[in-house]
């Protein structure tokens, strides 16, 4: 994987006139946050849930003695997790109850998170005034999880973990600063796009042949109407094969940076996003659903997990950009189940977002999944998270592709499908007409991402779990007979796949 984090003491976040510029043009999404300029870093405000105190410390003793270890004049950065959050269980039983449309889910869970987030304003009050005192630098507030950023001195963070409001403090976690565990050195971490070498790039994308793409184009199925947004390094917008598809009205979220141009740190976003919604003249197409609108943020700067970037930027994808089908390339910790992102997941999947996971290159041992695809089904009764292995063009799975069981849930199927990911043609964020050809499992992501938006234009009304029920029903075995731990239910046939949905939409 790559991911990324800010420095453990300051963010350089937005200025007030770039803030302001930012939420003019509708790009914001905090539901608070002040700087100590006075500025506002983001709003929005508004409604169903539940109040439960946890029990024990707010902080871990291991981060408590690093702050207190601290110069006390230097800010400190936290995520701070509010004992009030939504009950995403009983929001999940009252919309099947009520058999509410994919739609009216998305909107009434965005309500009922907001309406949460909303209740900490005398919390947020505290905060303004410790601002003007000097001891807090900047905060922000969050929906998708009731949860605050702050960037503070080491006193006021100690103080916070014994406030009632309070049930986790934590730091923010950055992998390019800091390994994970186990692990020496972050930059030896495997990519999840593993670097092509100096071999041709293919011409025609074998890639949209195996998955049957031009035949659901012939149909009229390319994903039109359906928007697809990446969680990524960014996106190179002027390349030739995503600039006329890229939504201009809250498209882009650079919550670290503040820049209001889609932009690419690194080009693995550029990659995956390409697989999914690129465009181009035939033979030289790249993408599953070039009829879709793509949007991003950049919730991995440099291509390094960073757990403040990834939070704002899954609340602004879910809560300002509207996406119907999300691309997450990137994971982590191989081997271990890390259920850290797993509350961001949960409420993309009761808003019935489809979220596309690579299944990790930390292959081919047993046991190797990576999370967040590797997290156990989010809800009582459903599939579980749409993970995916890559294949090479003889069916074969790569080496580096990880391998189930996962960690988290040894008895559900992991990985759930593959797709291509071996040698496909990939636009690069180089030029803006210039393509590479590389391998990965995050780019068979995308070309399952790509796969959604077309099922999703296919069948409006299709939900998270009956769409991968769709592509496991009608995939390609690959390997051995059934489901497996290398392939999942093997390879994705768009075509079938589409048929099925025909079938079944209700």
């Amino acid at each position: 994987m790559d991911a990324a984090r800010t420095p453990l003491f300051r963010t350089p976040l937005l200025n007030g006139k770039t803030a302001a510029i930012l939420f003019l043009l509708g790009l914001s999404c905090t539901v608070g946050g002040r700087r100590r300029d006075g500025s506002t870093p983001m709003t929005a405000p508004a409604s169903g849930s539940r109040v439960s105190r946890p029990e024990g410390a707010a902080i871990a003793a291991e981060f408590a003695r690093t702050l207190r270890s601290m110069p006390p004049e230097r800010f400190a950065e936290a995520l701070v997790d509010l004992a009030d959050q939504a009950d995403l269980d009983a929001l999940r039983r009252r919309f099947d109850q009520q058999g509410l449309s994919r739609s009216r889910r998305r909107r009434e869970t965005i309500a009922a998170l907001e309406e949460v987030a909303a209740r900490r304003r005398p919390l947020e009050a505290w905060l303004d005034r410790e601002l003007l005192s000097g001891a807090v630098d900047v905060w922000r507030g969050y929906a998708i999880v009731n949860r605050l950023y702050i960037s503070a001195k080491p006193s006021l963070l100690l103080e916070m973990a014994g406030r009632p409001e309070v049930a986790n403090i934590f730091p923010v976690r950055d992998d390019r600063i800091s390994p994970a565990p186990g692990e020496e050195r972050a930059q030896e971490r495997v990519p999840f796009r593993l670097k092509a070498d100096d071999r041709p790039v293919p011409q025609r994308s074998w890639a949209l042949d195996a998955i049957g793409a031009r035949e659901a184009w012939h149909e009229g199925w390319d994903g039109r109407g359906i928007v697809v947004g990446s969680l990524d390094t960014g996106v190179a917008a002027k390349h030739v094969s995503l600039s006329e598809n890229h939504r201009q009205t809250a498209g882009w979220f650079d919550p670290l940076r503040g820049t209001t141009e889609p932009n690419d740190d690194h080009g693995h976003g550029t990659e995956t996003l390409g697989c999914a919604v690129g465009r181009g003249k035939e033979p030289g197409e790249v993408g599953i659903g070039p009829g879709a609108t793509w949007i991003a943020a950049r919730a991995n700067p440099r291509n390094f997990y960073n757990s403040h970037a990834m939070t704002a930027s899954a609340d602004w994808m879910l809560r300002v950009g509207g996406a119907d089908v999300v691309l997450c390339a990137w994971g982590h910790d191989p081997g271990r189940c890390d259920v850290s992102d797993q509350p961001v997941f949960r409420a993309l999947r009761l808003a019935e977002v489809v979220v596309a996971l690579p299944a990790g290159n930390s292959g081919p041992m047993p046991g190797s999944a990576e999370t967040p695809a590797g997290l156990a089904p989010l809800f009582k009764g459903d599939l579980p998270p749409l993970s995916v292995a890559a294949a090479t063009s003889t069916g074969a799975i790569l080496d580096s592709s990880a391998r189930g069981p996962s960690p988290c849930s040894p008895e559900t199927q992991f990985p759930w499908v593959s797709a291509p990911g071996f040698r496909v043609r990939v636009p690069s964020s180089v030029s803006v007409d210039s393509y590479d050809s590389a391998d990965g499992t995050s780019l068979a992501a995308g070309y399952v991402a790509g796969a959604a938006a077309v099922l999703l234009q296919r069948c409006p009304s299709l939900d998270v779990n009956r769409l991968e029920e769709a592509l496991a029903r009608t995939a390609t075995d690959l390997g051995q007979e059934g489901p497996d731990n290398d392939s999942g239910y093997g390879m994705i046939n768009l075509p079938a796949a589409l048929r099925w949905v025909a079938q079944n939409c209700h």
